[in-house]
């Protein structure tokens, strides 16, 4: 599976369906200058929180801005507002 950008899937990367209210999905998952990024977002109007797993070892998700810039770390259980858009840079541990 590629990206459309630049870079192709990690399989390191989180995995798809989150353990997360209905209403807060995966809107992307890509990787771009080797770095993986994943998108979320809340649509529904109300508040809600997902729970990140990974399909091998493990992973730190750090919060970036929809330019990837930014490196604030965040739990693995993640809160979102209403109508709410994040996005995280998925980093792998060694």
């Amino acid at each position: 599976m590629s990206s459309a950008a630049a870079g192709t899937y990690s399989s390191r990367a989180i995995t798809a369906p989150f353990s997360c209210p209905w209403n807060v999905i995966l809107s992307a998952l890509y990787s771009e200058g080797g770095k993986t990024y994943a998108r979320m977002y809340e649509y529904q109007g109300r508040s809600g929180t997902a729970e990140v797993r990974y399909l091998r070892g493990g992973a730190r998700l750090k919060e970036v801005d929809l330019m990837g810039n930014g490196d604030k770390e965040v739990p693995e259980s993640l809160s979102f507002h209403p109508w709410q858009i994040r996005t995280f840079r998925v980093v792998p541990s060694k």
